[in-house]
């Protein structure tokens, strides 16, 4: 028991009768609701936490779900009479299915009421946890939705598939840098080892010291691929500077210390343990290693000395006749209506990710900026959101759009260098 002025003696007390409370519970249902009293089961307790106790009437298979509501009521009822007033036990929901995995791990479909729709509720799993990148939610959510079927099927089948596509796609560079964020509170400046966020702020620090991190600050990262032995810290890099400069990051990494065990721990009661799982997953761990060149528009190393040739515009395959031109001698004899079709396409493209950047823009505006007026301890607010070089930027560290923007207006000047090589000035 924490506090300016703990009692220990009444903290045991508190748990030990709240222990004694389930165990009676316990005991009342599963001498109550049995065959002998002309139940159709013999109803059994899984699962009893603090101030909740989790009872099974029967399987799902010759039970509906308005009997396994009735039956509850009913225990609520008389287990309540079992405690001196106003202790009473309530029926809060049925789940149906339920995993349980481990104390304080489990998940579920939620029923309040026969007539409405179920959720998924989870607890204890990565699915809340903020320490995980967001790609351990949403693999672990959909996983979820697909194995907990309202209907009872077997959904592991799909789960599993899902799984794997989910692998193949972060080995192949196709997720999301959004989704593969992790973030850490920024603490004491002396750390006994080198931290990857840590390492990350002070990178930061050295590069822009006006925006760096601040103790108590969350500081976001990305594992990069790297050398094979380099150390995890060594490997980390601001989102938004990976971003920018297109550096690949280590898909092995975020299957091995991020996505692996939080989901072999759910599939290993599908599947029966835990080396099943990872064979049904991962195909028993050694699936191929995807390695990653760096980026040649990094400013260092051999990048310096490379110069990138531009791509047909219609082709996109064959390197233009000279650097400023749109297109390669094959399409450049095609005739004028393939350049006609090309420029709008181009002028359309370009036209939506202005919009789009827009919208991101005045997003940050209304949402991030700083209400210095009315806290004049604050700063100034930070005004546009764009800085004079014009790289997309936001006073709010935690900004939920801040990627999709330096996304956006990536890919918009990509699209406006590409109207230049088509001569089109007025879009």
């Amino acid at each position: 028991m924490n506090g300016p002025l703990p009692c220990l003696e009444l903290a045991g007390a508190v748990t030990a009768y709240g222990r004694e409370m389930i165990q009676a519970t316990k005991k009342k249902i599963e001498t109550h609701f049995v065959k002998a009293n002309g139940y159709s089961h013999d109803a059994e307790v899984v699962y009893g936490d603090t101030d909740s106790v989790m009872v099974r009437f029967g399987s799902g298979d010759d039970m509906s779900l308005e009997e396994a509501m009735r039956l509850s009521a009913e225990a609520s009822t008389v287990c309540s009479a079992e405690f001196p007033s106003p202790v009473r036990l309530e029926f809060e929901k049925v789940y149906r299915p339920y995993l349980l995995m481990a104390k304080k791990r489990y998940a579920g479909l939620a029923f309040t009421a026969a007539d409405k729709e179920p959720s998924l509720e989870t607890k204890g799993i990565e699915t809340v946890r903020r320490d995980w990148c967001d790609l351990v939610r949403q693999g672990m959510e959909q996983a979820l939705q697909l194995l907990l079927r309202r209907d009872g099927a077997d959904g592991s089948p799909e789960a599993i598939a899902y799984v794997r596509g989910l692998c193949d796609d972060l080995r192949q560079n196709k997720i999301d840098f959004r989704s593969l964020v992790i973030s850490k509170s920024l603490g004491r400046n002396e750390y006994a080892n080198i931290l990857p966020h840590v390492q990350v702020a002070e990178k930061i620090r050295k590069r822009d010291p006006a925006n760096a991190p601040r103790m108590g600050d969350r500081v976001a990262y990305l594992v990069l691929a790297g050398a094979a032995k380099a150390k995890i810290y060594e490997k980390a890099e601001d989102p938004l500077y990976a971003l920018e400069h297109e550096l690949p990051v280590d898909a092995e990494y975020y299957l091995e210390h991020q996505l692996k065990q939080p989901l072999i721990r759910v599939f290993e009661l599908v599947c029966g343990d835990p080396q099943k799982a990872e064979q049904a997953l991962f195909g028993g761990g050694g699936g191929q290693k995807v390695v990653f060149a760096q980026s040649t528009s990094s400013k260092g190393g051999m990048g310096m000395f490379m110069k990138v040739r531009p791509k047909c515009l219609a082709c996109n395959t064959t390197t233009a006749k000279g650097d400023g031109e749109p297109f390669c001698a094959a399409c450049e004899g095609k005739g004028s209506e393939l350049k006609q079709q090309v420029q709008e396409a181009c002028v359309a493209r370009a036209r939506q990710l202005r919009d789009q950047l827009a919208e991101l823009r005045a997003h940050c505006k209304a949402r991030c900026s700083l209400p210095s007026g009315a806290f004049p301890e604050l700063a100034p607010d930070a005004g546009s959101v764009v800085s004079a070089v014009g790289a997309e930027t936001c006073a709010n560290v935690n900004c939920q759009v801040i990627f999709r923007r330096v996304r956006v207006a990536k890919d918009l000047k990509g699209a406006s260098d590409a109207l230049i090589r088509l001569k089109v000035a007025d879009w």
